[in-house]
């Protein structure tokens, strides 16, 4: 069982990863505008309206059942920031900053669209 769940983590993660990089390079590729905007509003919304987001938890939960005594106090990109340079980002560090890039990024795309 631990085999499907690391498995699925890694799904999610990819999944997970596959998103933040259409966020932050989806203007690169006006092909794919509408996943570009539709992913910036559903990360603004998941970062405004839910204390984490849907897809963190879900990796998070099955790591867990990995390995029980994990501990995933932070968020998604606090937790692989400090997983690969073993700096902390603090999640409302992180929180705030991803607001800021999602409307900065949501107003220029409508305004010079």
């Amino acid at each position: 069982m631990r085999f499907v769940y690391a498995v699925s983590a890694g799904a999610l993660f990819s999944l997970h990863f596959l998103i933040a990089c259409i966020g932050v390079f989806g203007w690169l590729f006006p092909k794919y505008e509408l996943l570009y905007v539709l992913t910036l509003i559903g990360v603004l919304v998941s970062l405004v309206f839910f204390k984490s987001c849907p897809f963190t938890i879900w990796e998070f939960a099955l790591h867990k059942k990995m390995y029980p005594s994990a501990v995933y106090e932070y968020g998604y990109i606090s937790y692989y920031v400090h997983r690969v340079t073993r700096v902390h980002l603090a999640d409302t560090f992180v929180r705030t900053w991803g607001i800021i890039f999602i409307g900065a990024s949501l107003f220029i795309y409508l305004v010079f669209h």
